[in-house]
């Protein structure tokens, strides 16, 4: 175990020291500057101060001495492997990592960056104020160019219409429809308009309205627009409900079938026999065998609705001819 050395003057640990070694006789405190026994740790000689020859330095001054040498200086360090005597040296410091470079550009660069963009928008702002009449003019010019544009653009395609709206109504929907695209229009429409009953039926596709954008009445000189759209209203028949589904008309008598028609308003109703009983015993004569609305339709619901002049046929059983 490492011994421990204290100066009995000052108590300073002498193993710090420059130049102490436990195996020299003798060691000068840097502390206080006595001159030390280090074996026994007494003074020699506690009457007077006792020098050292250490050349030019005076251990008793603890200097150079001036007229060998003019500048003075404290003891020089003596090797570290004197200092720590019979100890190893401590270990060399661990080299430091260096950073590692950076992927991000320098604070300077994109400060250069901002105040270049600074620079510009600072510049484009004061030359917009400088010519803020110049370019009020422009954006003026500019908007007065699109509208007479757009002005000659519709302009371009307006027509007349070339009727008067009364002269139109009461007209057939199809003659009216012809005369309308004569006159250049590509968007006209029927729309009909179910109110007339089958006693009315001479009245069916007269035309009632003509609409036009928000307008319904017009002179032949009025101008549109030829893509305008036109919807030419006319009248139709009311559609009526059917009164039974193809699923309850099986084992009535057609008779009672073609009432039940009636009464609901149907006109145009057909029934005819279909001759192929033998006997009798699984279907009776005049039971319906099958029913079709406008001819080739033999499933519908109770409720789908028809025109009452739509024409519906009604089969029903009878005997083979003998």
């Amino acid at each position: 175990m490492k011994k421990d050395y204290f100066c009995p003057a000052c108590k300073s640990l002498l193993n710090l020291q420059a130049g102490f070694s436990p195996k020299n006789p003798k060691h000068m405190c840097t502390e206080c500057g006595r001159v030390i026994d280090v074996q026994s740790g007494k003074f020699p000689r506690d009457d007077e101060a006792e020098e050292l020859d250490l050349g030019d330095f005076s251990i008793k001054e603890g200097k150079y001495d001036i007229s060998d040498n003019e500048k003075t200086a404290p003891i020089p360090p003596l090797p570290v492997e004197e200092a720590y005597g019979d100890e190893e040296a401590p270990p060399p410091p661990p080299p430091q990592n260096e950073p590692a470079p950076s992927d991000e550009p320098d604070a300077p660069y994109e400060e250069d960056e901002e105040d270049t963009a600074e620079a510009i928008m600072g510049g484009i702002s004061g030359w917009k104020a400088a010519h803020k009449k110049v370019l009020m003019i422009a954006k003026l010019a500019l908007a007065i160019i699109v509208m007479i544009l757009i002005a000659g653009f519709l302009l371009a395609h307006l027509i007349t219409i070339g009727y008067d709206s009364e002269q139109l109504i009461g007209q057939d929907r199809r003659s009216v429809a012809e005369m309308l695209e004569r006159q250049g229009f590509a968007r006209v429409k029927t729309m009909p308009v179910e109110e007339l009953d089958v006693n009315n039926k001479a009245e069916e596709n007269l035309v009632t309205r003509i609409e036009i954008g928000d307008k319904d009445s017009f002179t032949a000189k009025k101008h549109f627009l030829k893509w305008q759209k036109i919807k030419v209203y006319y009248k139709t028949l009311k559609r009526i409900p059917l009164p039974i589904s193809s699923k309850d008309y099986k084992d009535m008598n057609y008779q009672e079938l073609v009432s039940l028609l009636e009464e609901s308003g149907f006109v145009n109703i057909t029934a005819e026999p279909v001759a192929d009983l033998t006997t009798g015993w699984i279907n009776s004569p005049d039971e319906v065998k099958d029913m079709f609305v406008e001819k080739t339709e033999d499933k519908f619901s109770k409720g789908d609705k028809y025109r009452p002049d739509t024409e519906i046929i009604v089969y029903y059983h009878t005997f083979k001819e003998k």
